[in-house]
């Protein structure tokens, strides 16, 4: 039967392993002392002001820099028109922060890549399902990563093999995991269209501000 060592613990590791797969150190928002988004979503505070940053750094450019360049002087009196800025802010506000969520949730698709090159569960054809080697696959699942809730995929595993005890059938575990699975697209999804509706909001913004370029 397929087996694999299991050096140490989560808890005896510590998140300072540099194996260890850490989301509450190596997820681009915890990073910034921010709280993470589930998986592949964006926490949007963070990402509106980032946002906000750029758009409040684009303006200091334009007073300061582009107005006194002749080659974009137009680009900066346009931007700075008073009859303009209750369209030109919007705008420039939502793209900085459309283009924020798309880099972030960029990052965090990588990162989520990285936890499915982890070999959790073996990958021997000989290697079978029991009470024992599902405890010894969720050792090594918490010996990869430090909260496997987070990830896609060692959640599904995780919660599949958490109630394999009780339930002590296979095929049950393998339902657990179809039903976790269409959580997490019903979840991914759910990201997408949230976003989506950003950059809806984006284009208008962005469309509005040409129409009045025009006028």
């Amino acid at each position: 039967m397929a087996q694999f060592p299991i050096s140490q613990t989560t808890t005896d590791r510590g998140t300072n392993d540099p194996d260890l797969l850490a989301w509450s150190k190596d997820d681009i928002e915890n990073r910034f002392g921010f709280k993470g988004g589930r998986y592949t979503s964006v926490n949007h505070a963070f990402a509106f002001l980032i946002g906000a940053l750029l758009t409040g750094i684009l303006y200091a450019l334009m007073i300061f820099v582009f107005s006194h360049l002749p080659v974009v002087s137009k680009v900066a009196t346009i931007y700075m028109r008073p009859s303009n800025q209750f369209a030109v802010i919007p705008a420039t506000f939502f793209f900085f922060g459309g283009i924020a969520i798309l880099f972030l949730k960029g990052r965090k698709i990588k990162f989520q890549e990285r936890a499915l090159k982890l070999s959790a569960v073996p990958a021997e054809p000989d290697f079978i399902l029991t009470e024992t080697t599902a405890a010894t696959v969720l050792a090594r699942i918490h010996a990869l990563v430090d909260q496997p809730r987070h990830f896609v995929l060692l959640n599904r595993i995780d919660r599949a093999l958490s109630n394999f005890k009780n339930i002590g059938q296979v095929n049950d575990v393998s339902a657990i995991l179809r039903a976790q699975a269409q959580n997490d697209e019903d979840q991914v999804a759910s990201s997408c269209r949230t976003h989506s509706r950003q950059r809806s909001r984006s284009q208008f913004s962005s469309s509005l501000f040409q129409w009045f370029v025009r006028q």
